[in-house]
C-alpha cells in the first residue's frame, strides 16, 4: 500500500453519505456508501487499488447496488456487472497528461469518477422511471469495449 492510494480511498469515502473504507486483502480497498446523484441516492461500491501507480493506469471498478440499475452492456455496465463509467485510455490520458501535478491526482481522480458515476446512475434511474427499453442515441457515450477505445483514439487526434 502507498499513502496516495489510502488518501484516494478516504477522499472518495468522504464524498459519499455514510461512506466506509474496508481493506480487501493486500491489493485493494473497498469504498462503500450512498452517492447523491441529484435526483436519486444510489448505493455504490468502489474498488481502489492499494497501489496508486496501478490506479493511474486502470480506473477503479464501480458498482451501483440499486434494483433499477440495468446490467446490459447497452446500458454501460460491463460483463461482470460493473459500471462502464470511463474508457481506460481516456483515464490514463487525463491522469498522466502533461502538466499534471502529483498533488492534484487524488482530487482530479475523485472528481472525475464521482461526476461520471453520478451521470450514469442518473441515466439508469431516469430510464427506469420513464420505462426506457434502450439507451437513447442522444445520450452521449463511447461505444463498447474495443470499438469505444478506437473511437476515443480517433477523436483525440488533432484535426
Amino acid at each position: 500500500m502507498n499513502w496516495s492510494s489510502f488518501v484516494y480511498a478516504h477522499t472518495l469515502k468522504a464524498r459519499l453519505r455514510h461512506g466506509v473504507v474496508d481493506s480487501l486483502g493486500r491489493s485493494h480497498f473497498l469504498v462503500r456508501g450512498t452517492l447523491d446523484a441529484g435526483a436519486v441516492l444510489a448505493k455504490i461500491e468502489i474498488q481502489v487499488s492499494k497501489n496508486m501507480h496501478w490506479s493511474l493506469q486502470n480506473p477503479p471498478r464501480v458498482w451501483c447496488r440499486e434494483p433499477w440499475m440495468r446490467s446490459e452492456p447497452d446500458w454501460h455496465n460491463d460483463r461482470e456487472g460493473g459500471m462502464c463509467w470511463v474508457l481506460e485510455n481516456e483515464w490514463r490520458d487525463v491522469l498522466n497528461g502533461d502538466g499534471r501535478q502529483p498533488r492534484d491526482l487524488v482530487d482530479v481522480a475523485t472528481g472525475w469518477l464521482l461526476h461520471n458515476v453520478k451521470s450514469l446512475a442518473s441515466r439508469h434511474h431516469y430510464g427506469n422511471l420513464v420505462g426506457l427499453k434502450a439507451w437513447p442515441k442522444e445520450w452521449d457515450a463511447w461505444a463498447h469495449y474495443d470499438k469505444g477505445a478506437k473511437q476515443y483514439e480517433r477523436n483525440k487526434r488533432p484535426k
